[in-house]
C-alpha cells in the first residue's frame, strides 16, 4: 500500500487490526489492516513540520509515544483501547537536545524511555494523580555517540540500550538514579542500530550497522553473556527487528530486504526483497500470521505466510 508520506517508524495495533505509522511532517495516521485505509489522523503540538522519528505503543494499547527530529516525546493516552484516539497530546519534559531515536513503554503504559543521537537517555513515569513526570535523565559526556536503540524489559525495572559506541548497556531505573550495571556486551565491532528484548526478559536480540543480526542470553548477576545465534541479512545496516511469542522474527535493512527468521531452530526461513527503498519499521503479531515492513519508498508491505 502506497502512504501519503515518508514513514520513519510504525506499529502494529493488534486489538484494533490496525497500522500507526508516523513520518516526514508529523504525519501519524492509523490505517485499517489488511485494506490499508486512512480511519484516522493524529494531531502534533508542534508548531512547525517537525518529523517524527520512532512509536511505541503500550501492549493494552492505551498509550502511544512518539519521537522527533528536535528531540522532543509526545504521548497520547486513551481509557479504552478500542476508541479513537484523543486530540490532546503530551509534550513531556526535558526533551532531549538532539533527535530522539527510540522510544519505549512499559507493558503497564505507565513508564516511558527515550533516547537520542546527543547521547543522552530519559525515564518518565506516570503519577498517582495521572501526571506526567521525568524520573530519570542521563547525558552522556560523550554526545556525538548516539544512543540508537531502548527497551524497557517487561516485569524488570531493567532497561537495554545500544549505541553507535558498540555496546549494548543494562541500566537499573528502581533508584532514584538510573544506575548502568555491569553488564557490557560488545557487539563485534558494530555499532547497535536496533534491539529487542525476547519473551522471557533473559536474551535480546541485536541489529548492527554490519548487517549482523545477534542473540545474546543476558545474566543480570553478572558481567557474562552467551551468544546464542548469528545471522547475516547482508553487508548493510539492520534498520528493525520484531519478535513475537514463538521466537519467530523479522528483520529490516538498508538493502530493501526483510528477512524471516526462526530464532528456535537457529534458521534464516527467508530474505525477501519487495521495497525499493531502505526498511525502517517491521512489526508481525503474536501468532506470527501478520507480517509488516515500512520502507522509505512510501511504501506498507503485508507479507503472506506462504511468501
Amino acid at each position: 500500500m502506497m502512504l501519503e508520506f515518508v514513514p520513519q517508524a510504525m506499529v502494529l495495533d493488534e486489538r484494533n487490526q490496525q497500522l500507526i505509522v508516523a513520518g516526514e511532517h508529523q504525519q501519524v495516521q492509523i490505517l485499517s489492516l489488511p485494506e490499508g485505509q486512512v480511519v484516522e489522523q493524529l494531531a502534533t503540538p508542534m508548531t512547525t513540520l517537525t518529523p517524527l522519528t520512532t512509536l511505541a505503543l503500550s501492549r493494552d494499547g492505551k498509550v502511544l509515544v512518539a519521537g522527533t527530529k528536535t528531540g522532543a516525546v509526545l504521548l497520547w493516552q486513551r481509557d479504552r483501547a478500542t476508541e479513537p484516539w484523543p486530540t490532546a497530546v503530551v509534550k513531556l519534559s526535558n526533551p532531549h537536545d538532539a533527535a530522539t531515536l527510540s522510544v519505549s513503554i512499559t507493558s503497564s503504559g505507565d513508564r516511558v524511555a527515550s533516547a537520542s543521537v546527543d547521547g543522552s537517555l530519559r525515564v518518565w513515569h506516570k503519577t498517582a494523580s495521572e501526571q506526567w513526570q521525568l524520573l530519570h535523565q542521563h547525558d552522556s559526556a560523550h554526545r556525538s555517540m548516539a544512543v540508537r536503540t531502548v527497551q524497557l524489559m517487561a516485569g524488570q525495572d531493567i532497561l537495554v540500550t545500544g549505541g553507535d559506541d558498540h555496546l549494548i548497556r543494562l541500566w537499573d531505573h528502581s533508584a532514584s538514579q538510573l544506575q548502568p550495571l555491569n553488564n557490557l556486551m560488545r557487539n563485534n565491532h558494530s555499532p547497535v542500530h536496533t534491539l529487542a528484548v525476547l519473551p522471557g526478559d533473559d536474551s535480546v536480540v541485536v541489529g548492527g550497522a554490519n548487517g549482523k543480526i545477534i542473540l545474546k542470553k543476558i545474566n543480570f548477576r553478572g558481567e557474562h553473556y552467551k551468544q546464542l545465534f548469528q545471522g547475516q541479512q547482508g553487508s548493510t545496516p539492520i534498520q528493525a527487528l520484531a519478535v513475537n511469542p514463538d521466537y519467530l522474527m523479522v528483520s529490516g535493512s538498508v538493502d530493501r530486504m526483510v528477512g524471516f527468521w526462526d530464532l528456535c531452530t537457529d534458521k534464516t526461513m527467508q530474505v525477501l526483497g519487495r521495497h525499493q527503498k531502505p526498511v525502517v519499521a517491521v512489526a508481525i503479531d503474536q501468532s506470527g500470521q501478520t507480517v509488516v515492513s515500512a520502507g522509505l519508498d512510501q511504501t506498507i508491505q503485508i507479507w503472506a505466510e506462504d511468501e
